[in-house]
């Protein structure tokens, strides 16, 4: 079955590779809804190193065109109850949405595979 995470990534490009100087304007939030393996999550929480495979995933597909180097500023994970994930709440979303197959391997997919 697996497990539901809403993953929210604050961020800003690193000035060293041509980005703007670290400034609160120039902060960006992202929101990418995962499905993970259901062993990934270990007593209702996502570990950090699991969690720092997912930001990798995420803030690279996003910055990867821009060959910018991207600090994260702030990351909340989010585990999904049973009960909210049939509500579905990432189909009223405007996000990324993420497949993690068992190998750890992260795959953008549309709201309708999650």
């Amino acid at each position: 079955m697996g497990t539901y995470l809403r993953l929210t990534i604050t961020d800003t490009t690193d000035p060293a590779t041509g980005g703007e100087a670290l400034d609160p304007f120039t902060r960006v939030v992202r929101t990418a809804w995962c499905h993970l393996p259901a062993d990934w999550v270990v007593d209702g929480t996502l570990p950090s190193g699991r969690r720092a495979a997912l930001v990798d995933g995420v803030v690279g597909a996003a910055w990867s065109p821009y060959r910018a180097r991207v600090v994260v500023l702030r990351v909340q994970a989010t585990v999904l109850t049973p009960a909210q994930a049939r509500g579905r709440p990432w189909l009223d979303d405007i996000a990324g949405f993420y497949r993690c197959g068992p190998d750890g391997v992260l795959r953008e997919v549309v709201p309708a595979e999650l």
